[in-house]
C-alpha cells in the first residue's frame, strides 16, 4: 500500500477505479482500512465507480465533486468459457454458495434457509465453495445436505460446479456490484440474490435471476423452493441470461469508457 500511495504522489497515478466506494461489514481492520481509504482518495483526480447506485452517497460521504466520479461496469468473464472443468466429486441435485467467506456474506442466512428447504426437498444439497472466515456454528450445519468446500476453489473446479448447480445463492448482508454474479451470468447461471447495494443492477429480477430481502432466511427459503421446483422458469432466465444480459458485457464498450476518462485527465 505504501508503494501505491508513493506513486501517486509521483502524479505517475490519478485515476482511481474503486470497486467497493464503501468498506464492507464485519471486515477485520476496519478502522485501519478507512484510513488507507481517505489517504488514497486525496491523491486521486478522478474516481471511476463500477456502479451508479453509490455516486451521490460516495460524494457526500468522502467529500468528492461530483464532477471527478464517473461510473463504469465489469465486463464478461469470457476466459472460463475456455478453461476445462476439474470435478471436485460433488454430484446429485444442489445449489452453489462459492468465493470468499466474510460477515457481509451473509452465508449463515443461506443455511439457515436450507434447514427450512430440506423439509420440502430433502435431496436438494447446498455447496459452500470458498476460504475465509466460518464466523458461526458450522456444527449445525453438517447434515448431507450442506457440503463443505472450505478452501480456495480453482477456477476450474468452480467451472466444473457452475456447470453443474441449479442457481447460484448470494445472501449477502450487503453488496456493492458482484464478481460472483458476473462469474455466474457468464457460465449462463441464473442467481437469487439479497436485494443490497448495487446488485439489482446486475440481477433483473424475474428475469435473470431473483432478489430477495437481505437477512430473512424465509423469504430466502421459499425462492430457493420456488426456482428449484420450477424447471421451465429457470431455464428462460438462463435463455436470458446468454441473449439480453450478454450483449450488454461488450468490452469495447467498456473499454472506451475508460479511455474516455483517462483521456480527459492529459487534455
Amino acid at each position: 500500500f505504501e508503494r501505491f500511495l508513493f506513486m501517486f504522489k509521483l502524479g505517475k497515478l490519478k485515476v482511481l477505479t474503486v470497486h467497493d466506494p464503501f468498506s464492507h461489514s464485519g471486515l477485520k481492520n476496519e478502522v485501519r482500512e478507512e484510513k488507507q481509504r481517505l489517504r488514497t482518495f486525496k491523491w486521486a483526480d478522478r474516481f471511476i465507480l463500477l456502479n451508479s447506485k453509490f455516486v451521490d452517497d460516495f460524494s457526500t460521504y468522502y467529500r468528492i465533486p461530483r464532477t471527478k466520479i464517473s461510473t463504469n461496469k465489469f465486463g464478461l468473464y469470457d476466459e472460463m468459457e475456455y478453461i476445462p472443468p476439474v470435478s471436485t466429486g460433488v454430484d446429485g441435485d444442489f445449489i452453489l454458495f462459492f468465493g470468499f467467506i466474510s460477515p457481509y456474506k451473509g452465508l449463515e442466512y443461506l443455511l439457515e434457509a436450507m434447514n427450512i428447504v430440506k423439509s420440502q426437498f430433502p435431496n436438494l444439497k447446498v455447496v459452500i465453495a470458498g476460504s475465509g472466515q466460518l464466523y458461526f456454528d458450522t456444527s449445525l450445519y453438517q447434515s448431507e445436505q450442506f457440503v463443505w468446500l472450505h478452501r480456495y476453489v480453482d477456477i476450474s473446479e468452480l467451472v466444473d460446479l457452475l456447470s453443474k448447480t441449479k442457481f447460484v445463492v448470494c445472501p449477502n448482508k450487503d453488496a456493492t456490484q458482484s464478481g460472483v454474479v458476473q462469474m455466474s451470468f457468464t457460465m449462463g447461471v441464473p442467481v437469487l440474490a439479497s436485494d443490497v447495494g448495487a446488485l439489482s443492477e446486475t440481477i433483473e429480477n424475474k428475469v435473470t435471476g431473483l432478489l430477495v430481502p437481505p437477512c430473512n432466511p424465509t423469504a430466502l427459503a421459499e425462492k430457493i423452493c420456488y426456482l428449484y421446483s420450477n424447471e421451465e422458469v429457470l431455464n428462460q432466465m438462463k435463455e436470458n441470461i446468454n441473449t439480453s444480459w450478454r450483449k450488454k458485457q461488450n468490452w469495447d464498450d467498456i473499454v472506451n469508457d475508460y479511455l474516455k476518462v483517462y483521456n480527459s485527465c492529459v487534455e
